[in-house]
């Protein structure tokens, strides 16, 4: 006769294993540093200050859907749009670039001059409304 005993079979080991838990906080804590140190800063200024007599107030960056570069409406190729900015925001105390570009031009495109903007010594990017 075989006889069954409880005690002998293996005890399903019930402890939680938290070690995956910690692995995916580490990663999400590197994740939220990194996004943190690559925000780009906005500044949206009021209505009011915008155009005074249908002037901008400060540089505006114009990006067509063409393609097109061009600031306070003087078309500037896209391959020296890095130079000219530094030239105009050389002897500048706030370096505040106005950008409005068009609805139908690629993000890619927009990232690529904001960058070049920032490498040619922007400090704030502030997007303008579009108007009707």
């Amino acid at each position: 006769m075989s006889s069954h005993d409880p005690s002998a079979l293996p005890h399903p080991h019930t402890d939680i294993n938290i070690l995956p838990m910690i692995d995916i906080l580490l990663v999400l804590i590197i994740i939220f540093m990194l996004q943190r140190t690559l925000v780009i800063r906005f500044e949206v200024p009021p209505p009011a200050t915008l155009e005074s007599a249908g002037q901008p107030a400060g540089i505006v960056l114009t990006l067509d859907s063409t393609g097109a570069c061009a600031i306070n409406r003087s078309p500037v190729p896209a391959e020296s749009l890095g130079v000219t900015l530094e030239e105009l925001f050389a002897d500048r105390p706030r370096k505040v670039l106005l950008i409005q570009p068009d609805r139908a031009r690629p993000w890619r495109e927009v990232i690529r001059a904001m960058d070049t903007a920032r490498g040619a010594g922007v400090e704030v990017l502030s997007p303008m409304p579009h108007h009707p």
